[in-house]
């Protein structure tokens, strides 16, 4: 017999995955497209496919709505199970096996993404740390943008490092300014995240306003030691954008 090509879903480590890519995952089984899971999460259309990418090549699954799939049937039976009444006789060492494995698998989700924990419950002492107007922009409460807000504003500042990450940000930013009209109000870097806050130019050309979007939100001429992270737009052409240190978790 022909060995199949891919693992089985009862073998696929969803574990390895992120929590971001589970995120993801979790809006493409529910039918969304990249396009509208970017609108969202608050990311670029670029970053969701990275991710999907990525979480392809963990699990060795070629197909991202096939992957979706089987992690939304792997969510689905580990609720079931955990939630079922033991049963009487040879099913309770089943179920009790099961729920073993469902307390790892969250013992290694949490452990794996760390202080991004707080991200998806943020505590009301980071939430008094976010200027009102940010606090604004970055609703609702639960989207990535402002999660990543309350992080940086958890994080200590790495002064060697801060330093040069805001001048190379605002070495970038001049440069889009001349091309687009962009006007940054202020650069922040802490130990691992970068906050970008300023304003896009006024114009009625939406063809513009869109091609000054995505030059903000292009990874190709990202500044050295810097990755594009997440992108939020709000009224007034207002805008924050988030870049982490390379190699940063």
């Amino acid at each position: 017999m022909t060995p199949p090509t891919e693992p089985a879903a009862d073998v696929i480590d969803f574990t390895v995955l992120s929590a971001a890519e589970r995120d993801i995952l979790t809006l493409l089984a529910r039918g969304h497209t990249a396009k509208s899971i970017a609108a969202l999460t608050g990311r670029s259309e670029a970053s969701v496919n990275e991710r999907l990418r990525q979480a392809r090549r963990k699990t060795q699954l070629g197909s991202s709505r096939e992957l979706a799939r089987r992690f939304a049937a792997q969510e689905n039976r580990d609720e079931k199970s955990d939630l079922d009444p033991p049963a009487a006789g040879g099913d309770a060492p089943l179920r009790l096996s099961v729920r073993k494995g469902v307390i790892v698998m969250f013992v290694s989700v949490i452990a794996s993404i760390g202080i991004a924990v707080s991200l998806v419950s943020p505590d009301t002492a980071q939430e008094a740390r976010l200027d009102p107007a940010l606090d604004r922009l970055l609703a609702p409460a639960r989207s990535e943008p402002r999660g990543l807000a309350l992080q940086l504003a958890g994080e200590a500042r790495d002064a060697a490092w801060a330093g040069a990450g805001e001048a190379a940000l605002e070495r970038h930013y001049a440069g889009l300014r001349r091309e687009t009209g962009v006007v940054v109000d202020k650069a922040e870097c802490r130990r691992t995240l970068c906050q970008v806050i300023g304003t896009l130019p006024a114009s009625a050309d939406h063809a513009r306003t869109n091609a000054a979007m995505e030059a903000l939100q292009g990874a190709a001429a990202a500044p050295a030691g810097l990755t594009l992270e997440s992108a939020a737009f709000g009224s007034g052409g207002r805008f924050v954008i988030f870049w982490r240190r390379a190699g940063a978790q």
